[in-house]
Order: structure tokens, then C-alpha cells, then sequence
């Protein structure tokens, strides 16, 4: 059973991840943005790239605004200028996914991402690879489902790419 704390801790390490602090919010990307951002990070990554870097940049580039210090109580943001959460897993075992140092099956991660999403939108799914964790196929099936049932973009790396999926 999952806890508050897991999920918490969870989005804190996502956050602390992305690298920004605590007083900076990040715009969330309309569609145009978000293919726009994929097609430099293709670019950008060619065959020669390292996945460690592609990592640091897909775990939150997204533009930082700091927050006004001459207005001690700003007033709220409007909907649209929500933060929003670029989620990144890996790949472990024949149907398993990491997140956040946590091992969790479909149908667990699934419930997760939920619960995160209810306290955050999340702007994408992105599964990643490595030597030692390889993406096979029930994990790309996973992923396009998780993305179809939690209604965002999902992503998967294919070499030095990120390539979009979709399930029906």
C-alpha cells in the first residue's frame, strides 16, 4: 500500500531533480512547445549522445520564473500557469518500472501517477534506458497505456532518441 510520505517524497525528489527552488514555478508547454522541445533534443542528441546527459536534460528544462520579492502576497496564479511534472522511469525486470528509487508494477505505477496527477499535472512520461535496463515490449505497451489512461504525452528512448507512443 502506498503512503502519503512515498508520494510526497516521491514529487520532492522529482522537483529537487529539475533542479529548481523552492520560491520558482514552471509554465506548462501547449502541444506546438512540447513537439518544438522533442525535435532539439533529436537534434541536439545525435548517435554520439551520452544518456546521462539526456536524462539531466529531460528531467526538467522547463522555463524558471522567480517569484516577484517586492509582493510579499502575490496573488494566485491562474489555472494555466500551474506547474506542471515531467515524470521519468526506467525499466526493470519484463514489466516493471522505477520511480523515485521505488519498483512498482503497471497497474501500482498507474495508481501513483494518479494520485500525483491529482496534486500536479503532469506534463509527460518519459522512459529511459541504459546498458543494464533495456526497454522491451510489455514495457512500451505499459507506457502507452499509462499515457492513454492518465491522458498525457509518452515517451520512450530509442537510442540517443526520444520517440513518442500512443495506445489506442
Amino acid at each position: 500500500m502506498l503512503r502519503s510520505t512515498q508520494i510526497l517524497i516521491g514529487i520532492g525528489l522529482l522537483a529537487m531533480g529539475s533542479g529548481l527552488l523552492a520560491e520558482e514555478m514552471i509554465r506548462p508547454r501547449g502541444q506546438a512547445a512540447y513537439e518544438a522541445e522533442l525535435k532539439a533534443l533529436n537534434a541536439k542528441y545525435g548517435p554520439q549522445a551520452k544518456v546521462s546527459q539526456l536524462r539531466e536534460d529531460t528531467q526538467g528544462d522547463e522555463v524558471a520564473i522567480s517569484a516577484s520579492e517586492s509582493d510579499p502576497d502575490p496573488a494566485p496564479a491562474p489555472a494555466q500557469e500551474v506547474t506542471a511534472i515531467r515524470v521519468t522511469l526506467l525499466p526493470v525486470g519484463e514489466r516493471q518500472f522505477m520511480l523515485a528509487e521505488q519498483v512498482y508494477d503497471g497497474a501500482a505505477l498507474e495508481l501513483q501517477l494518479a494520485q500525483m496527477q491529482v496534486r500536479q499535472p503532469l506534463d509527460s512520461v518519459i522512459l529511459l534506458s541504459s546498458e543494464e535496463r533495456k526497454i522491451g515490449i510489455p514495457h512500451l505497451l505499459e507506457l502507452a497505456r499509462l499515457g492513454r489512461e492518465l491522458n498525457v504525452p509518452a515517451l520512450y528512448q530509442d537510442g540517443d532518441a526520444l520517440k513518442a507512443i500512443a495506445g489506442r
